[in-house]
């Protein structure tokens, strides 16, 4: 592939996998994509009721079992080393969504819109509630990309076009992932896909520029966790 198709963005040392003709899916490698996708949103909007932390832990094994066995147990394909330029690239998205996330509640502030609060959530924070709520970001970043590389397999398909291919993909799968939160953050639209889905283009964007899924977890747990200090502190 020449580097024409690239994003000036992008790694071009290496590709996405599983959306060419090079690497296209076999009928297995599209079964496990496909029933972990599935699983995961019937989990997260279906009626089953979990105890505490049975769900992120249920979560957490539907998606790097599929990834386990879709690599054949070599993770290289999907993680690598993190470089210099990598912790460089977390920190200024890390900052980037600070901004973008400051921006979007003033605008929410301005015009008086009603916003809706998931802090009764993190008011009992522990050690094991942060474990399991660390492997719930795992497990929604394995999802986010499972989604991601199957709509651009698709996608690429029909259009033949990488970066048109790349772009549909992208905003679909913030959409997606914005409408995830709806358990969360209840139905309110407008906020979980300003701040849940187009927010996480911030994490996401790691994952488009190096193709390492280490990137997007890193940057997901910094949000996170910089959002429970307050509370495991209490």
């Amino acid at each position: 592939m020449s580097n024409v198709d690239f994003f000036e963005f992008e790694d071009k040392n290496i590709d996405f996998p599983y959306y060419n003709e090079k690497n296209a899916y076999g009928k297995n490698s599209l079964i496990i994509i496909l029933s972990s996708l599935f699983l995961f949103v019937f989990l997260i909007l279906g009626p089953i009721k979990f105890f505490e932390g049975q769900e992120q832990i249920i979560l957490f094994l539907i998606t790097i079992i599929p990834l386990l066995l879709l690599t054949k147990c070599n993770l290289g394909l999907f993680f690598r080393k993190i470089s210099l330029n990598d912790i460089r690239l977390i920190i200024v998205s890390y900052i980037g969504y600070k901004i973008y996330y400051l921006i979007v509640y003033e605008l929410f502030q301005v015009t008086n819109y009603v916003t809706t609060s998931a802090e009764s959530q993190f008011l009992n924070m522990n050690l094991f509630t942060l474990i399991i709520n660390t492997l719930q970001i795992f497990s929604e970043e394995i999802f986010r990309i499972f989604l991601f590389l199957i709509l651009m397999y698709f996608l690429y398909k029909y259009t033949n076009n990488r970066k048109k291919s790349i772009i549909i993909s992208t905003v679909l799968v913030l959409i997606v992932f914005g409408l995830m939160h709806v358990n969360t953050y209840g139905y309110n639209i407008i906020q979980i896909l300003l701040l849940q889905g187009f927010g996480s283009i911030f994490e996401f964007l790691g994952y488009l520029k190096t193709k390492n899924l280490a990137i997007p977890i890193i940057i997901h747990l910094l949000i996170n966790i910089s959002s429970w200090i307050p509370y495991l502190m209490i």
